[in-house]
């Protein structure tokens, strides 16, 4: 069940989509946003994979320029909640790329007692400001970074080793003013 207090918003589960990405692999979903905005999701994650090294994860990311595999890594501001097999935990972090390479990573929050729906969302201006939040039934956290001369161009959430539903919802300029 989730705290009816500290998710934001209603989603009705007509409105989810499924997901199934094995461990080791992702799925990427764009979302048409504009230059200032926001971007709203809430996971029901039914199952974590492990590969190796790498861990189950959620992210929204922002990118300077469109995403493609084929083409160089754009500049990004990405959230993400990824699962710990040390103590069944979440780290909720916030990193930030140009051209590839990490400037900026930071853990913000960590929930040790998680339940399986995870609440991430997104805000950016056109000044390069972002808010941020992770919630989770019995935690969660937020913060605000700048990243000089960032526009955002295109918004994607990004599913690494989970199963399960999400649903998202962009917010337009007009109604996500950034918090002070």
């Amino acid at each position: 069940m989730v705290c009816a207090l500290c998710i934001p918003k209603v989603f009705a589960f007509d409105d989810f989509e499924s997901f199934d990405v094995p461990g080791g692999r992702f799925r990427t979903i764009p979302f048409e946003v504009e230059d200032s905005g926001g971007l709203d999701c809430i996971f029901d994650v039914e199952k974590y994979r492990y590969k190796g090294k790498w861990g189950p994860t959620l992210s929204i990311l922002a990118a300077e320029s469109p995403f493609s595999i084929d083409s160089p890594l754009p500049d990004l501001v990405k959230i993400s909640v990824s699962k710990t097999r040390e103590d069944d935990g979440l780290i909720s972090g916030i990193t930030v790329s140009q051209k590839g390479d990490t400037v900026y990573e930071y853990d913000f929050s960590g929930f040790i007692k998680a339940s399986n729906t995870i609440f991430i969302n997104l805000k950016w201006g056109r000044d390069g400001e972002f808010d941020y939040e992770t919630l989770n039934e019995y935690s969660f956290g937020r913060g605000k970074t700048v990243v000089p001369n960032f526009i955002t161009k295109e918004v994607f959430v990004a599913l690494s080793g989970v199963k399960g539903k999400f649903s998202c919802e962009v917010h337009r300029p007009d109604d996500a003013k950034l918090t002070k």
